[in-house]
């Protein structure tokens, strides 16, 4: 419940292994945790990226962008800045979009645009995330996305 460092990270790692050896593991990095606050990857971000790597030995990286203005634009260098750092290292990066809970709707094409950046870059996967999907007790899912949410999720596949 909360930010835990590298270490504690590590010994859940190691606990999950310990039950089941082929269990993937990772982190859900927040948006800071790589970028600083202008969404740019600076020294401490390169070395909490491979710590996660490194010394929490995760098996998938899973990076929660800033949602910064230009943030669907961005996601294509983003990636592929991490990507850079991780080198020879094949990590598969999963990108988690940040929540619309901290910021102005986007439209279906910011969507699009980011998908489109994390393919291009390489990614392993791109979730779309919104915080319809939190309370499906109370409606399902599709009934919670916003009009530009709808739009994005039909054009996704296309």
């Amino acid at each position: 419940d909360g930010p835990i460092d590298h270490a504690e990270a590590r010994r859940l790692r190691d606990a999950v292994k310990a039950i089941d050896a082929d269990r993937i593991v990772t982190l859900s990095s927040t948006e800071h945790h790589f970028l600083d606050a202008e969404s740019r990857l600076q020294e401490e971000g390169r070395r909490a990226l491979m710590e996660e790597v490194d010394a929490v030995r995760v098996d998938v990286l899973a990076p929660h962008f800033p949602r910064t203005p230009d943030w669907a634009a961005r996601t294509e260098s983003r990636v592929a800045a991490l990507r850079g750092v991780l080198g020879q290292k094949a990590l598969p990066v999963y990108l988690n979009e940040e929540q619309r809970a901290r910021a102005t709707e986007p439209a279906a094409d910011d969507y699009l645009t980011a998908a489109r950046g994390a393919r291009r870059a390489g990614a392993a996967g791109w979730l779309f995330h919104t915080d319809a999907g939190y309370d499906l007790a109370r409606q399902p899912l599709r009934a919670s996305l916003r009009r530009a949410e709808r739009e994005a999720v039909s054009r996704l596949g296309r």
